[in-house]
């Protein structure tokens, strides 16, 4: 009987091991915001195998800034950077930007800063997002 459990127990670990993993290939997002007097900047970041986004917004008339540094692996396993920047004004609510790698290319990182400032708030704030993913 001991036996059989121990063989059930096994089999489901190598299964939950398994699955595991499947789902950690996927996409990883994170998100952060910030809050001025009655303002608020809120940043996402998301990186994929192939891909990577980042996108912020303003909940109050101003401007809000992506800036973005995105590396990833060529085919020749050499580090490659892209640097992304998108600025929106003028009662605009965001910035984004989206950044997809050819075939045999691999992420490895974004880092993301959301800067902004905005009407009937006092000074401009920042946040940052840093994801790896190699």
């Amino acid at each position: 009987m001991k036996r059989k459990i121990m063989k059930s127990m096994c089999a489901t670990l190598a299964i939950a091991a398994v699955f595991g993993n499947v789902i950690s290939i996927g996409a990883k997002s994170q998100s952060d915001s910030k809050q001025v007097g009655s303002a608020i900047l809120s940043g996402v970041s998301t990186i994929e195998k192939t891909s990577g986004r980042a996108y912020s917004t303003l909940s109050k008339r101003g401007s809000a800034t992506v800036r973005s540094t995105y590396k990833y692996y060529t085919k020749n396993n050499k580090i490659k950077t892209v640097n992304q920047d998108t600025t929106t004004g003028g009662g605009a609510t965001g910035g984004a930007w989206n950044f997809s790698l050819d075939n045999g290319c691999e992420s490895r990182s974004i880092r993301s800063t959301h800067t902004g400032g905005c009407d009937g708030a006092t000074g401009s704030f920042t946040t940052e997002i840093v994801w790896k993913i190699k």
